[in-house]
């Protein structure tokens, strides 16, 4: 068994394996450290490569923020080298990964672990020892970096946690020194917790030391004038008097005591004020609504975001409006009351349209007063700080900066709270974890025009390296099938975004990076598992249902649901690959270049003509950003000397910026996934073309010109190569001839500019009739039988008909670029 890698964050860091530590000097990079830290830092040791561009680069634009990741990646890789760890950091899907296959040892939740022991068994032997090996600073060298503050505050709030309760046992115990050096440590790193300090006032006076807790009071009291301007918490307050007056026989440190000196703000104080509070034996306080249903059809979403929020102290639940955020949160809030101490409150941000507005709305909603003077949300820290309570900030999607704000306080400043939210979008806060509710699986049973079937769940990929093949369940989307291919230096053709279904573009043809050396998408389907629309599973290859394996090549989604596919892989791992990119004045000039160069190329390199909007990033030149330009990508998957040799012409034409260099094929899969997240709008036309004469490119960038929306693109694909090899009777793809693949890509975010942007994609794909024919993959709109027949041809579509009839003859399969039987 394989030594384990061990992880040091307490104190200092360091990393090792057994008695070898990575030296200090051989981490090339700063951030490659960094990387090691944050991988530790998660549970499962992994972090989403976003996450890491966006806190490393937040200004810069996809292809460059992921070519840095990948130095990082490579820097931390070597670092961890040199202690015998092979590939102890990768990349798999969209995932960066610490040491894959190996245990990880990290000293911060053996503290954790220890501290659940002690608080669960009460000893007090126990407590001290979980103090002390919790004691060291939480990563010194990055006390200063905003993103490691979420994790010292809430080791903060764990050592209070189990100062608190070594304080109780002792006391109990009638061991009050011990209370006294328990709770002296934490309250020395925030000298403002009234909790602690109630809690010392409390040990100090037990153990005779009344002076002492007295001055502990004043302590508090002065600080809190000094940096908010206002008095302690009424229980604080009360505990002062009673040991002024030689007593410390008042009621428990509860927000919910009943005494006429309840604070004023607190919930309990505030109980039936507005929405009806509850509170019961198990629950705690709380504000949430009456549950008149169960929550039907989410148990998986529930049992998975409380796992979330177990972890976490800031978990925010995403996805579009009636998706089910708000019932999906407030069910998780109920379920962990009796969880919170000091209760789970319900803040409705739906109504609110000021964010100068947000502090006084929650603590409205926890039944706290804010000064009338003075800043809002400093008093609603100071009265949060030594609670520990749920907080369900619900609707924050049109008050995200300033909700982005607040919480990011909260979690620096109040290690007693947890932080749960439901928005459109993530609130971008350190330590968040952002997770997207998904639909419900099946439409009800009353939906009788169409019926979906989800196959979200059947996205396993499995690869047999010895038979270079790879089975993929019909779910699966190309970054599960570059990921898993990948790990054996394998790949197969297979689109241009990640998070593009393998089954709907495998079927309709699928063009790729790699299609012309190793052919389309379909050109590598070797099998396919269909169920028809009789209910049979059948088994589709070139031996058995032959005739159908043919019109799974290209005809669509037309004679049933495809649940499982084989495909063929072929050795790529490394990839030559980037953007030139060229002022706009000179796409004329870009297009006739490639054009007439593409004849010369070699299968390995395929490429593409873009005429887009630069994004504002560094690696763009200051004049060109947010401009109209005109940039060659490519991707180039044989011998790099080949690559540079194949680039050098391109090259020459001095583009504004030259974003080409090696990287794995899997990287490069998802370059441009950043440019169409799901949420946009979009609308997609194309065809094939025989070529690119002057007169086409002259009406693509008189069109590009006339866009209602920056965000659209024109794209033309260098095709050939292994694509046309294939007889054109081989199978039902129809485009083996074309020289160009183009597609028109709408994009923009207003429903009011529906009709604007869908006419002006409808519009350029009509003046590109002329030059070519329809592709199925590249439509979003479904075309007529006319259309469709001129697309494949009067022999093919014959052929395809006959097909149809024969697997489908109701039509139930419809839905789609339709063969009628």
């Amino acid at each position: 068994m394989e030594e384990a890698l061990s992880v040091r964050l307490l104190g200092g860091f360091a990393v090792g394996v057994g008695a070898r530590t990575v030296d200090d000097g051989v981490w090339r990079l700063r951030k490659a450290r960094t990387l090691v830290t944050l991988l530790a830092l998660e549970p499962d040791r992994r972090v989403h490569q976003d996450r890491l561009c966006r806190l490393w680069w937040p200004d810069r634009d996809g292809i460059a923020t992921r070519r840095n990741l990948h130095q990082v990646v490579h820097a931390a890789r070597g670092a961890l080298g040199t202690v015998g760890i092979d590939r102890g950091v990768v990349l798999r899907r969209d995932l960066v990964v610490l040491a894959p296959g190996r245990q990880v040892v990290v000293d911060l939740e053996e503290f954790r672990r220890r501290a659940r022991e002690a608080r669960d068994s009460s000893d007090l032997r126990l407590l001290e020892q979980a103090l002390a090996a919790g004691a060291g600073e939480l990563l010194p060298e990055d006390r200063h970096e905003a993103w490691a503050q979420p994790h010292r505050d809430a080791l903060r709030g764990l050592r209070t946690e189990l100062a608190l309760a070594a304080a109780t046992v002792a006391g109990g115990q009638g061991r009050h020194r011990h209370a006294v050096e328990a709770l002296l440590p934490v309250l020395a790193e925030d000298e403002l917790d009234e909790a602690v300090a109630r809690a010392l006032m409390r040990a100090l006076a037990a153990d005779g030391r009344r002076s002492e807790a007295l001055a502990v009071f004043e302590r508090v009291r002065d600080g809190i004038g000094r940096e908010y301007g206002g008095v302690p918490d009424p229980r604080t307050r009360r505990l002062y008097r009673d040991l002024l007056a030689g007593s410390t026989d008042g009621p428990p440190d509860s927000l919910d005591d009943g005494t006429a000196e309840s604070p004023a703000g607190s919930p309990a104080a505030c109980a039936g004020r507005g929405r009806v509070m509850g509170r019961g034996p198990a629950s705690g306080p709380h504000n949430l609504p009456t549950a008149v249903t169960a929550l039907i059809g989410r148990a998986d979403e529930l049992e998975e975001t409380g796992a979330l929020l177990d972890r976490t102290r800031m978990l925010t639940i995403t996805g579009s409006g009636g998706a089910g955020k708000t019932r999906l949160a407030t069910e998780l809030a109920r379920r962990r009351l009796g969880r919170h101490p000091d209760g789970v409150w319900l803040v409705e941000l739906a109504a609110l349209s000021r964010g100068d507005l947000l502090a006084h709305q929650i603590a409205g909603a926890l039944g706290l007063t804010l000064p009338e003077r003075g800043a809002p949300q400093p008093a609603l820290l100071r009265q949060l700080g030594g609670r520990r309570l749920l907080l369900v900030l619900d609707n924050c999607e049109h008050l995200v900066d300033p909700c982005a704000h607040l919480v990011h306080e909260v979690l620096r400043r109040c290690p007693g709270v947890v932080v749960l939210a439901t928005s459109r979008e993530s609130l971008r806060v350190e330590g968040e974890v952002a997770w997207r509710i998904p639909s419900l699986a099946v439409p009800g049973a009353g939906a009788t025009a169409r019926q979906l079937v989800d196959l979200s769940g059947m996205r396993e990929v499995r690869v047999d390296p010895a038979a270079r093949l790879a089975h993929v369940g019909g779910g699966a989307r190309w970054g599960d099938v570059d990921a898993a291919t990948a790990a054996h230096g394998l790949a197969t053709p297979g689109g241009l975004v990640s998070t593009t279904g393998v089954a709907g573009l495998t079927l309709g043809g699928g063009i790729g990076w790699l299609s012309r050396r190793y052919g389309l998408a379909c050109d590598n389907l070797r099998a396919v598992e269909l169920v028809t629309a009789d209910g049979r599973v059948v088994q589709a290859d070139d031996e058995q249902e032959p005739d159908l394996m043919w019109g799974l090549r290209g005809g669509g989604g037309n004679f049933g649901v495809a649940t499982r596919f084989a495909v063929a892989l072929h050795p790529v791992a490394e990839v030559t690959a980037g953007l030139a990119v060229f002022p706009f004045e000179r796409a004329a000039e870009v297009a006739a270049f490639l054009r007439d160069r593409v004849g010369s190329l070699s299968d390995e390199f395929r490429t593409l003509l873009g005429f887009l909007t630069a994004p504002a990033a560094e690696f763009i030149p200051p004049e060109l950003r947010d401009r109209p330009v005109v940039a060659v990508a490519g991707c180039h998957c044989g011998p790099p000397a080949q690559a540079q040799d194949e680039l050098a012409p391109l090259r020459a034409l001095r583009p504004a910026a030259d974003l080409f260099g090696p990287m794995p094929y899997a990287a490069w899969q998802t370059m441009f996934d950043a440019k169409v997240p799901a949420g946009r709008r979009y609308h997609f036309a194309g065809g094939y073309t025989a070529g690119c004469p002057d007169d086409m490119i002259g009406t693509i960038v008189e069109a590009i010109r006339a866009r209602p929306s920056t965000a659209s693109e024109f794209h033309l694909h260098h095709m050939g190569g292994a694509v046309a090899r294939v007889s054109g009777d081989a199978t039902a793809y129809p485009g083996r001839d074309a020289e160009f693949t183009f597609n028109v890509v709408g994009i923009w975010d207003d429903p009011a500019d529906d009709a604007a942007n869908q006419a002006w994609a409808r519009d350029l794909a009509a003046a590109m009739a002329p030059h070519g024919r329809t592709y199925v993959n590249f439509l979003t709109e479904r075309e007529g039988e006319q259309r469709l027949r001129d697309a494949y041809g009067p022999r093919r579509y014959a052929r395809l008909v006959e097909l149809k009839r024969r697997y489908d003859p109701t039509n139930l399969f419809r839905f789609n670029q339709n063969i009628a039987p």
